[in-house]
């Protein structure tokens, strides 16, 4: 049998929330890494035992009587048995780099062995390549194309994603390290390019922000959720120390998304574009064209996108957000 238990951080975030929630339909028991109370009883209303903590701050979580119950310690790691796949998902990568990653790796090569490896997943994200000088080359494959090593802002991510996958063997095969690289996350509550929805109802105008022409691989929210329970399935030994992108076959632009999500909104006019601002940091470094392989991730994983292309289903995100408004899900 697989891993059978999970620990997620950040569970009330939108890709862990959804990964906390993937595993357990799958029927692990998950443990779910939050915040607040408030938090922590989402999850336990869907079944998912939560661990109240700071991911920044590991003594907040390290030693809870809920880790020891359940012979697990922190934020996707495994102390014994019971909990030998975990997964994280940060946002601050300078600050998890620095106090986490180190403790995470600490603590699972104390508790494991070779024959019993523990599996630590690192999500980060497909920014951290460089950009294509062109849609027209080969897609981005994860062995094959440099990541934003020295950026100011990617660098720490590209720091934990070699700690992480260099774990292997650091720890003499005791923690098999992964990092999953998602497209575009689309789909449910994914805040990704329902603004120009929002554009077209409230404010009668759409605009594209930055280069119209850029495009980044998607992929929906359930596709990346059966990414990662295609880790939890694989062989340690096939993915220890290993990348996985996870991508749909998508090649849109910036302007066809939003011309399309506008067009199903019943906006007519035209689709207008606005320059970046230059002290806009984050929106400068998505300027790039990322298109990335999910070859890899089916081959050695057996993974492979069901949902049809975001484009092909805007009707479907329309009506989603017409639902969402009505029950406060998305800002009005």
């Amino acid at each position: 049998m697989p891993h059978r238990s999970v620990f997620v951080s950040g569970a009330s975030g939108f890709i862990g929330e959804e990964v906390a929630f993937g595993f357990r339909r799958a029927g692990y028991h998950v443990f779910g890494l939050v915040r607040t109370q408030e938090k922590a009883d989402k999850l336990a209303f869907n079944e998912i035992t939560p661990v109240l903590g700071d991911l920044m701050k590991p003594e907040t979580y390290a030693d809870t009587q809920t880790v020891q119950d359940c012979y697990t310690l922190c934020c996707r790691l495994r102390v014994t048995s019971t909990l030998s796949f975990v997964s994280i998902v940060t946002s601050n990568f300078e600050a998890f780099d620095k106090h986490c990653v180190s403790t995470f790796l600490a603590i699972l090569t104390a508790s494991s062995s070779p024959t019993d490896p523990a599996v630590l997943v690192y999500t980060s994200g497909l920014l951290n390549y460089k950009g294509m000088n062109s849609p027209a080359d080969a897609p981005i494959e994860e062995d094959n194309w440099p990541l934003e090593e020295g950026h100011a802002l990617f660098n720490p991510r590209v720091v934990s994603e070699r700690n992480v996958l260099q774990a292997y063997q650091k720890t003499n095969g005791k923690v098999a390290g992964v990092t999953v690289r998602p497209s575009y996350v689309y789909g449910r509550k994914s805040g990704h390019f329902y603004p120009y929805f929002e554009q077209a109802v409230d404010k009668g105008e759409v605009v594209v922000l930055g280069r119209p022409d850029i495009i980044w691989s998607e992929v929906h929210i359930d596709d990346l959720v059966d990414g990662y329970l295609h880790i939890a399935a694989a062989k340690t030994a096939a993915i220890g120390g290993q990348a996985f992108n996870f991508a749909d076959s998508s090649r849109n632009t910036n302007l066809e998304i939003a011309t399309a999500f506008a067009r199903a909104a019943g906006y007519t006019g035209e689709i207008r574009t606005q320059a970046i601002k230059p002290d806009d940091i984050f929106e400068i470094v998505t300027q790039k064209t990322v298109i990335c392989s999910g070859k890899k991730a089916e081959e050695v994983l057996g993974w492979k996108p069901r949902k049809k292309p975001m484009i092909e289903e805007v009707d479907v995100m329309w009506r989603r957000w017409q639902a969402a408004r009505k029950v406060s899900l998305v800002k009005k």
